[in-house]
């Protein structure tokens, strides 16, 4: 790439060029826009570890600095001193930027300016600027040349040769040119080059954002990732093509936004409009259904347009400056005692379009629940709420204090947000008494406490299975084994059972005796058989039934019968116990 022409450039070219190189490189960085109150600032880079800032100062002067470019320089400098003092910001690296190398004196007269402020100071010159713009080149051919008309032309014709190709299943050569026609059966192994330079292709002469694509047979769900903007999807019956956008730097969407239009169709007492209230007061994630939404979209690449009949998703705005949080939860009852308590990891706060309402929502640390807090600005009233999650793969013993949290979240407990660490100092929240409690979350609550147990009790590890799938018989066998883990005898009925008799132990048939059974206890967590020792079973008055005996090799099987009703008295034993020679 040929070196740019800083003397032949404009300075305001220039500084706005430099300062969209700076913002690639620093890909969080924040491109201030020149006015009254912008302290100094052209580039703000936050510190990896939010200690404070960098700042870049961008200057278009290209020869020896004159006396009146040296006071600009000055001004800029002590402007961002007062500015930081004012807003309590540290800054930690100030830059003089401009396509100009520094003479001794240069330095000798900086370094003078900037004594006695706690920040390193350095000048980044000609030979920076011209490394950035060798490592960046679509951004100068974007701002210099005319590089815009042509990447619009460029990438609409990649798209429009990628729609196709994938669509008929045909390979390309060259970004934009058909590769010749297969001579037999195309392997998926002779596609990946076509589809790698097409890829590259498309991400060549875009300085804001690259974009990436798949091809799937069932239309796949595109979660939310760092820097997407936009993802669409065409498809068929056969095949679905989803392109991903996404920002190169924080200043890619201000350099070129992405306006859109959207218009939903809801009737005013459908759920989908308390949706769409919802996002518009609060910042909640939206999602409208197949045939509801027309959608006009101004993407890059060529990818935009109208889409009717379809549906989307909406996220909430992101603040730059938000960070994730977390809280603490306490459950007490109605004397301020505290029942339970758990940490949630809080996503950052969301507002709406109108910024009239405010959301916070986290899931519990260990995916217990979730949470969402909503606070109205114009009514000032909240409403807090939890809800459940897919607690598949969990482990009971950590997800026991957030389910007990939430079979408890009822009237008349009270809820108390505090920060993670030290002294409770927020008052408790009532809970209406017309909260309506999730009618399952005492029987989850019940089996994860069962598996929790059991896990004592074994060393195979226990995981929450699937409970939508979990059969009754499966259930009640996994609270049953845990009762009888926790030691405590347990009476249970009985009609007919089975045992095994040692050749010559028979009794008579018209004596009722006592019985001492020791059986196998076990169940099936996720298909695999976790054995828990062992049961007893005493039996104080049974009846022979010798009509049914049958004679085994080494033993005898026959029925036995409880006399009067009398039910079975089952214990715990960890092992059988050791029967004296």
């Amino acid at each position: 790439m040929t070196r740019i022409e800083w003397t032949r450039t404009e300075p305001g070219d220039i500084e706005h060029l430099v300062a969209m190189l700076l913002c690639r490189e620093n890909p969080a960085a924040t491109h201030i826009r020149p006015s009254r109150g912008d302290g100094g600032i052209d580039v703000l880079v936050p510190a990896d570890d939010g200690s404070g800032i960098i700042v870049y100062q961008v200057k278009s002067f290209h020869s020896n600095l004159t006396a009146s470019q040296k006071a600009q320089v000055e001004r800029s400098f002590h402007r961002l001193v007062d500015f930081a003092n004012a807003h309590d910001l540290k800054v930690l690296e100030w830059y003089l930027t401009l396509p100009l190398d520094p003479t001794t004196e240069n330095l000798d007269w900086l370094a003078d300016l900037t004594a006695g402020h706690d920040l390193t100071v350095g000048w980044r010159g000609l030979n920076f600027l011209d490394g950035l713009a060798g490592t960046y080149p679509s951004v100068v051919d974007y701002y210099l040349h005319d590089g815009k008309e042509r990447l619009q032309t460029s990438l609409e014709s990649l798209t429009a040769v990628l729609r196709m190709n994938l669509n008929t299943g045909s390979s390309a050569s060259e970004a934009g040119s058909p590769a010749p026609a297969p001579t037999g059966p195309l392997a998926a192994s002779e596609a990946v080059e076509s589809l790698a330079s097409l890829h590259a292709a498309l991400n060549e002469h875009d300085p804001h954002f690259y974009y990436d694509f798949s091809v799937d047979t069932v239309r796949p769900d595109v979660p939310d990732q760092p820097g997407l903007v936009a993802a669409v999807q065409h498809g068929d019956d056969t095949r679905c093509i989803t392109f991903k956008i996404f920002a190169r730097c924080n200043a890619s969407l201000v350099e070129r936004p992405v306006p859109m239009n959207i218009e939903i169709t809801a009737d005013p007492d459908s759920d989908l409009h308390g949706d769409i209230q919802a996002f518009e007061k609060y910042g909640r994630p939206l999602t409208t259904p197949a045939g509801s939404t027309e959608v006009n979209f101004d993407l890059p690449g060529g990818l935009g347009g109208a889409f009717t009949g379809g549906s989307a998703s909406i996220g909430p705005a992101k603040d730059a400056g938000a960070e994730p949080y977390d809280l603490r939860l306490q459950l007490l009852d109605q004397t301020d005692a505290l029942l339970t308590e758990t940490l949630v990891h809080m996503k950052p706060l969301t507002t709406g379009l109108r910024r009239r309402g405010v959301r916070a929502h986290g899931t519990e640390q260990h995916g217990a629940f979730t949470f969402e807090a909503l606070w109205d600005l114009d009514a000032q009233t909240s409403n807090i709420s939890l809800g459940p999650t897919d607690l598949t793969g969990g482990v009971p013993s950590l997800l026991l204090p957030g389910l007990r949290l939430l079979r408890e979240f009822r009237h008349p407990n009270q809820l108390r947000v505090a920060a993670p660490f030290g002294v409770e100092a927020a008052a408790p929240l009532g809970i209406p008494d017309d909260m309506a409690l999730d009618p399952g979350a005492g029987t989850v609550f019940d089996l994860v406490e069962a598996l929790a147990i059991i896990q004592e009790h074994t060393s195979t590890q226990i995981r929450v299975p699937d409970l939508t799938k979990l059969t009754q018989r499966d259930a009640r066998r996994i609270l049953y084994a845990a009762e009888v883990l926790r030691g405590e005898a347990i009476s249970v009925p009985w009609e007919v059972r089975t045992v095994h008799l040692n050749p010559g132990a028979g009794p008579q048939p018209t004596e009722p005796v006592t019985m001492l059974l020791f059986e196998k206890l076990s169940i099936s967590v996720n298909g695999a058989r976790v054995d828990l020792g062992y049961q007893q079973v005493h039996l104080p008055a049974v009846r022979i039934d010798l009509n049914s005996l049958t004679n085994h090799d080494d033993h005898q099987d026959v029925r036995i019968v409880p006399v009067g009703g009398t039910p079975a008295i089952i214990r715990f034993a960890p092992a059988l116990p050791v029967v004296p020679s």
